[in-house]
C-alpha cells in the first residue's frame, strides 16, 4: 500500500481534525455570518450568480457526482479531466477527504443501514444523524478491504494525506482574489451542501415521510418534498434498492434526477 499512516490514523485524523475543527465548523461560522450580513442589506445581485454556480459545482459536481456516485459506488466512469475537476470541488466542500467520505458511506452506512454500525441513522436521534455522528466516527471499525482501491490509488491517498493543506490553501487563494466570490461561490454553497446531505442522512430514513419502491431491509424512503434541497438524492429508497445505478430516478415517471441526466453526458462510453 502507498501510504505512511495506518488506517486507524487516517480515519481519526480526518474525522476529528479535518471535518470538524479544521473544516466544517469554521465554514459554518463564516457562512452563517455571510447570510446574516446579506439579510442586513450587504447583498449584490451578482452574489446570486456566484451562489447558483457554487451550488452546482460543489453540491452536484463535487459531492453528488464525485464523492457519492463516482468514488463511493463506482456507478459510472468518466474521463480523467472530469474526474479531477469534480474531485477538486468535492474536496472544496469541506466534507472531508475522498477516503474518509467513501469509508463512511461504503463500509458503514450501506451495509449497516439503520442498524447499530450505521453512524448516522435517525434511530439514534435526529441530531445524531445530522451532525453529531461526526464526533463518534473515529470509534468505528472500518473494514480496510472495503476501501482498498482508494488506499492503493496514489491520487486519492495523496488527497487524503494532504486534505487540510488543500482545503485551507485553496480557500485562502480564492478569498485573496475576491471575498464576495469566496463567500458565495465556496462557503455558502458548502454550508448548503453539508446540511442538504444531513437532511438526506436523516429524513430519508423516516418511512412515514414518503414512499418505497424497493423492499429493502432498512428504512430508506423516497421523500419528494426534499427535492428542492437535495435534488435526485431524495429518491433514497431507489438508491438503497439499486446502489450501483447512476440515476436515482426512473422507477416512476415523476422521479427526476438532474445529476443522473448529467452523468449520461459526462460518463465514459467505452
Amino acid at each position: 500500500m502507498r501510504q505512511n499512516l495506518t488506517l486507524k490514523d487516517y480515519i481519526k485524523i480526518t474525522a476529528s481534525y479535518s471535518n470538524l475543527w479544521g473544516g466544517l465548523i469554521p465554514m459554518h461560522v463564516v457562512g452563517i455570518y455571510a447570510i446574516i450580513t446579506a439579510f442586513m442589506g450587504n447583498w449584490q445581485t451578482i452574489n446570486w450568480l456566484y451562489l447558483a454556480w457554487g451550488y452546482f459545482c460543489i453540491m452536484i459536481l463535487g459531492v453528488t457526482l464525485c464523492y457519492h456516485r463516482l468514488i463511493s459506488h463506482k456507478s459510472f466512469t468518466t474521463y480523467k479531466p472530469i474526474e479531477y475537476i469534480t474531485l477538486f470541488f468535492a474536496m472544496l466542500s469541506g466534507q472531508g477527504s475522498p477516503i474518509f467520505w467513501t469509508a463512511t458511506h461504503r463500509d458503514l452506512h450501506h451495509p449497516h443501514a439503520d442498524k447499530e454500525h450505521d453512524p448516522h441513522s435517525p434511530k439514534k436521534g435526529f441530531f445524531n444523524s445530522w451532525f453529531l455522528w461526526l464526533w463518534k466516527i473515529e470509534e468505528r471499525d472500518i473494514n480496510q478491504r472495503k476501501i482498498i482501491d482508494l488506499l492503493r490509488n496514489p491520487l486519492y491517498a495523496f488527497c487524503h494525506k494532504h486534505y487540510m493543506k488543500f482545503y485551507w490553501i485553496t480557500n485562502l487563494l480564492i478569498a485573496f482574489i475576491s471575498i464576495d466570490f469566496w463567500l458565495w461561490f465556496v462557503i455558502v454553497p458548502s454550508v448548503i451542501a453539508f446540511n442538504s446531505y444531513s437532511l438526506t442522512n436523516s429524513l430519508t430514513h423516516y418511512p412515514w415521510l414518503g414512499y418505497r419502491n424497493y423492499a429493502t431491509t432498512d428504512n430508506s424512503t423516497n421523500v419528494p418534498i426534499l427535492f428542492p434541497f437535495v435534488l435526485g438524492e431524495c429518491w433514497h429508497n431507489n438508491h438503497h434498492g439499486d446502489a450501483k445505478a447512476s440515476n436515482f430516478g426512473k422507477v416512476r415517471w415523476w422521479e427526476i434526477d438532474p445529476s443522473g441526466f448529467l452523468i449520461e453526458i459526462i460518463k465514459r462510453r467505452t
